[in-house]
């Protein structure tokens, strides 16, 4: 009753496996692109964001009165997400200061140091 078909033709169990390998080795290099590009995008998303905050408190030290030290807060929403700031400034010659603004996430170490702007202020 059983009809034994010749010449039946398949995949063998190693051309399977060899198969699977090439598979997976695809799947994982496809896995750790995603992990690299969110993480990026992450890195890049915190530049921007410090750049952001620096420049706007570059604006409120250059609006505001010529003084020796400048405390400027962050708006909640940014300590919230761990950012914080630091401002100097230091006279270079009467009237002329330099104002360095640098902007940490997740702490004020060195290696935390998301943007530094530098500019001047002039007292008028």
């Amino acid at each position: 009753m059983l009809k034994i078909i010749k010449n039946e033709k398949g995949f063998s169990l190693i051309e399977v496996l060899v198969a699977l390998a090439i598979l997976g080795v695809i799947g994982v290099a496809f896995a750790m692109g995603l992990f690299t590009t969110s993480k990026n995008v992450l890195t890049s998303d915190n530049d921007t964001t410090g750049e952001s905050l620096a420049r706007t408190l570059m604006e409120d030290v250059k609006d505001a009165n010529y003084a020796n030290e400048y405390i400027i807060e962050l708006p909640e929403e940014f300590t919230d997400m761990g950012y914080s700031s630091s401002i100097m400034a230091v006279t270079r010659v009467a009237g002329l200061q330099k104002v360095t603004i640098t902007i940490f996430h997740n702490g004020t170490e060195e290696s935390n140091i998301v943007f530094v702007l530098e500019g001047y202020k002039t007292s008028r």
